[in-house]
Formats: C-alpha cells, sequence, structure tokens
C-alpha cells in the first residue's frame, strides 16, 4: 500500500474504486494470460483462413505463411492439398463469397446452404470442425 497508507479516505466510494480498480487490472490479466498462447494463435489463423475464403481473400499470398502454419499444425487431420483447392474454390465462387461474413458460424450457414455442394467441401469442413471444438478441447478448470 506504501502512500496510500497515508492517503486518507473520506468516502467508501474512494476506498472500493481503488479495490474495483485493482480487481479489474487483475481480470484483464488472467484473460490476455488465457488467450495469448502460441496454441491458441494457431485457431486464430486457421478462423482467418475460412473467413478469407468466404470473403474472397484467399491468395497465393498466404500460402507460405498462415495456411503453412495450419496445415503443418493439423498435419495429421488435414489434407494441405484438397483444402488449398478446397479453399480457393469457395474463394472464386460468386455464390459464397460474403463480406458480410464474421463469424465461423455464419460460415457453417453458408456452407449448409449450399445444399448438394457440401460434400466437395469435405477439408474445409475439417478445418471448421477443428476451429468449433477449441474451446472444448483446450478447456481448463
Amino acid at each position: 500500500m506504501g502512500l496510500l497508507r497515508w492517503h486518507r479516505r473520506n468516502e467508501p466510494v474512494d476506498y472500493f474504486r481503488g479495490i474495483y480498480f485493482q480487481f479489474v487490472d487483475n481480470v484483464a490479466g488472467c484473460v490476455t494470460t488465457r488467450f495469448d498462447q502460441p496454441g491458441f494463435n494457431i485457431y486464430k489463423k486457421a478462423e482467418q483462413l475460412i473467413l478469407d475464403a468466404f470473403h474472397g481473400d484467399f491468395t497465393e499470398s498466404i500460402f507460405p505463411t498462415e495456411f503453412g502454419e495450419v496445415t503443418q499444425h493439423f498435419a495429421g487431420d488435414l489434407d494441405s492439398a484438397k483444402l488449398k483447392i478446397q479453399m480457393q474454390m469457395l474463394s472464386m465462387s460468386p455464390s459464397v463469397v460474403d463480406a458480410s461474413i464474421v463469424s465461423v458460424n455464419q460460415v457453417i450457414k453458408k456452407l449448409t446452404s449450399l445444399g448438394s455442394g457440401m460434400p466437395m467441401f469435405t477439408e474445409v469442413a475439417k478445418l471448421i470442425r477443428l476451429c468449433v471444438t477449441i474451446p472444448v478441447s483446450s478447456a481448463s478448470a
């Protein structure tokens, strides 16, 4: 407490204000620590790849970086060659590209609206499934 010990608090509001701000700082630190982890960054990149494809922004410039990191991380789960082709197909399809899509849930709705075209995008569906299940698979008490 240092110098604060000598500060006279005239009102309970002054006392509780200090406690409140200390609490907010602690919560912000815990949230930052929880989500600022290398493993979580892979899932953020995977989600961004999916959104880029549905925005029509899936370009060659992201292959060596984000795409490479994501497919390397999920090497046992995804076929990177098929995923690349499927993401390019989605990115060039006028019926799929929609700049208003901002979440994976909206992507899922868009994919299911394709009906019979949905089975063509098996690797994209796997990547979406991996993104959606991250909170379950990394939850800790």
